[in-house]
């Protein structure tokens, strides 16, 4: 059984290498994400202190986290990936800073209150968050889900995922150890999506989702006689697309791909 120092090792190393792998891939959108997972979770024993039970700061954190992590990742689910540019990264610094603020608001605020009668202090091993927490939670995994099943993207599941991560590590807060670990396997959920990511790019076309050219260079290797295979082509389709666009050429060619990828008798697209 590892240790807590040794569990917080790990997570920091999946969080350094997360932001790493998102840096040298241009994964601005998993970047955020896990930008977004070290704030809260920084946050907790910022203004916790290592006391975290409710009527403290570190309660409030705990609940502000809980409805702006969900509200981050649906919006991340929604960004368009982007460069990172100062024009394309001062949008999302701002946005995150101004999130920041407002949870140091808060538990600043709470530190102001009375203290809550001594047995509300402890807290339990599984801690039972707000209604409003659990919607956000709820809604968003809602929301990541159906995202997944119509684009069926890694980037899509592993926000999912990641996302239940985190609500585990949230429920488990009262214990440091279990919470640690959740945190880790969130941070290393989005890392790894960036090596799914690369493999399904490096094996399929994006446009279409079919299999690519590397993809059928390693089919040849495993072809056993006898075999065919079948090329097909679009007529005048450089005349469609000049006629309307390329942007409806694109629908066509998946189109097409949708049609060809429904092949039977053993056949593969």
């Amino acid at each position: 059984t590892l240790s807590l120092p040794s569990l917080s090792f790990l997570y920091y190393c999946a969080l350094m290498g997360g932001l790493l792998l998102a840096w040298r891939f241009h994964s601005s959108r998993i970047l955020c994400a896990l930008i977004v997972l070290f704030l809260a979770q920084e946050a907790i024993p910022l203004f916790g202190g290592g006391h975290v039970s409710p009527g403290t700061p570190g309660w409030t954190a705990v609940q502000a986290v809980a409805v702006l992590v969900p509200l981050d990742f649906v919006l991340i689910a929604l960004m368009n990936e982007g460069g990172f540019t100062v024009s394309d990264i001062a949008p999302l610094g701002l946005f995150l800073f101004v999130q920041s603020v407002i949870v140091a608001v808060l538990c600043r605020a709470a530190e102001g209150r009375p203290s809550p009668p001594a047995r509300v202090h402890r807290l339990a091993a599984l801690v039972s968050l707000p209604g409003y927490a659990l919607f956000a939670f709820a809604a968003a995994g809602i929301f990541l889900l159906a995202r997944f099943l119509i684009t069926r993207k890694p980037l899509d599941s592993s926000l999912l995922w990641s996302l239940c991560a985190f609500f585990s590590s949230l429920r488990f807060i009262g214990t440091t150890r279990d919470s640690t670990v959740y945190s880790a396997t969130a941070a290393c959920i989005l890392a790894a999506s960036i090596v799914e990511n690369s493999y399904l790019l490096a094996y399929h076309d994006e446009l279409t989702t079919l299999p690519s050219r590397r993809a059928f260079n390693d089919a040849l290797l495993r072809l056993q006689d006898p075999y065919s295979i079948a090329v097909v082509d679009i007529d005048h389709f450089k005349k469609f697309n000049d006629t309307y666009g390329h942007e409806t050429g694109d629908q066509v060619l998946r189109l097409v791909a949708a049609n060809l990828s429904r092949v039977t008798g053993g056949g593969k697209a």
